[in-house]
This record gives structure tokens, C-alpha cells and sequence, in this order.
């Protein structure tokens, strides 16, 4: 059976608000797009509101293609040239890029849509090499980023004291593994079960 695949438009015309996004179907794409899929959005209210209110929604077939890659792409010109991750007339919460999702806001953590997304990504990544230099580069750099109890224990402290001269509630007991006592709230976070001296 054919597989079709292809980049879409999804837009509130009350609102004016847009999603971009790409399918891979079995079904036709005018078939398919605003009948059977609505989205691969973690709006939940947004994908609810296109079956609730189907008169206040337009759907379009961007483009279709031979390969779900070069659909991939012209999703990523899309988002780049919208900057779908912070423009407000868009529902897309990620700018997907090359190889990664651009996200406009510390913290956030990923989505259903952004964890499926980055999973073809790699996918579509797979097989390529990688030379012994960039992968002996990448264990260094891993290395380079943990850190030690020491150091913990002194971000620990600068927090502490860099916290607007309040200080921190220091834990009534020690660690019973290293016997340390601090704040706690750096106690819960690196010691108890989580103390590497367990």
C-alpha cells in the first residue's frame, strides 16, 4: 500500500492561528487531515476544539512528497520562517530544526509531539559515522560535566549564602551515609538515597 507524505496547515480562522506540521499516511492526505487526524499537537484543547467546532477550522495540504524526510524539510523551512516556537499566531510550541527542536523558553520540558519528532530525527541520523576523534570529543566533553561531591557541596554553599541573606533551613539531621548536614533542600537533593557515599 502507498504511503503518503506530506506537510500541512491547520488554521483557527476565528483566531487567525496556525499549526504546521507533518504526516506520514496510509490514507490520502485530503482524506485524512481534519477526518481522521487532527494534529499531532499536545494542545489537547486545541485538537478537542477541531472536533468540537469543525466550522472553525480550515485544513490545507502544503506539499506532498516521495519521502518523509523531504517533508521533514520543508516543515523545517516553515517553522524557521514563522518562528513557530514563540510567534503567538502559531499552536506549534517547538521550531524544529535540522537535527534538534528549538525551544524559546527555559524549563520547558519536551512534548509528546517534540519527543516524537526528535526520535525520527535520530532516526533519520541513523547509520551515518561518526570518526573515532568526534566520538573521543563527545566522551570528554561528558566527562567534563560532571561534577564532583566537592563541588556540589560548594555550589551548595554559595547558594546558600547568595540566597538575600536569608538563610537557608539547615537539616535537623546529617546524612546517614557521609554524615554531612547542610539546607535542606540540598540534603533531599544530593544526599539520603541519593548520597553517592551510599
Amino acid at each position: 500500500m502507498n504511503k503518503y507524505h506530506y506537510v500541512y496547515r491547520i488554521t483557527n480562522t476565528k483566531l487567525n492561528k496556525h499549526y504546521y506540521g507533518t504526516r506520514s499516511s496510509k490514507i490520502e492526505p485530503h482524506k485524512d487531515i481534519g477526518f481522521i487526524y487532527f494534529s499531532s499537537s499536545s494542545d489537547h484543547n486545541f485538537i478537542d476544539d477541531q472536533k468540537n467546532n469543525p466550522q472553525d477550522y480550515k485544513y490545507a495540504i502544503v506539499s506532498e512528497f516521495d519521502s518523509r524526510e523531504e517533508a521533514l524539510g520543508l516543515e523545517i523551512k516553515l517553522h524557521t520562517k514563522f518562528n513557530v516556537g514563540i510567534n503567538t499566531s502559531f499552536y506549534n510550541k517547538a521550531k524544529q530544526t535540522s537535527d534538534k527542536f528549538d525551544f524559546d523558553f527555559t524549563g520547558y520540558q519536551h512534548t509528546e509531539e517534540t519527543r516524537r519528532k526528535i526520535s525520527e530525527c535520530a532516526k533519520l541520523r541513523k547509520g551515518r559515522s561518526v570518526s573515532e576523534e568526534t566520538r573521543a570529543k563527545l566522551a570528554h566533553a561528558a566527562t567534563c560535566r560532571i561534577k564532583s561531591q566537592e563541588e556540589k557541596d560548594k555550589i551548595s554553599e554559595k547558594l546558600s549564602k547568595a540566597n538575600k541573606g536569608k538563610p537557608l533551613p539547615i537539616a535537623t539531621k546529617p546524612c546517614k551515609y557521609c554524615g554531612k548536614i547542610m539546607a535542606q533542600s540540598h540534603m533531599s537533593r544530593w544526599h539520603g538515597e541519593k548520597c553517592k557515599s551510599k
